[in-house]
């Protein structure tokens, strides 16, 4: 498993675009993204499938070039809740 290209995040890109919008999260690199000067979030592929991790956590959004708005959602509530608690700290 490998981190994920920038052409591979074409299919993400309207997630890419919401988690930009975060207060207080920084892209450092393309699809890297932190909070609070920790990684929240950033993106592997392996075998056509693209995954997120968020934090701990992995998440399998679906194919490289298909990957549904229902799990880009969730992908983006799981950031927000990272985001929310960590404000708190």
């Amino acid at each position: 498993m490998r981190h994920a290209r920038p052409e591979q995040l074409k299919g993400v890109s309207d997630l890419l675009n919401s988690v930009r919008k975060i207060d207080g999260i920084r892209e450092r690199n393309y699809g890297h993204f932190y909070f609070k000067g920790r990684g929240i979030l950033h993106f592997h592929e392996d075998s056509g499938k693209i995954y997120a991790d968020i934090e701990e956590e992995r998440l399998l959004l679906g194919d490289v070039s298909s990957v549904s708005d229902e799990m880009m959602k969730k992908c983006l509530d799981l950031v927000e809740k990272h985001v929310s608690k960590r404000r708190n700290e």
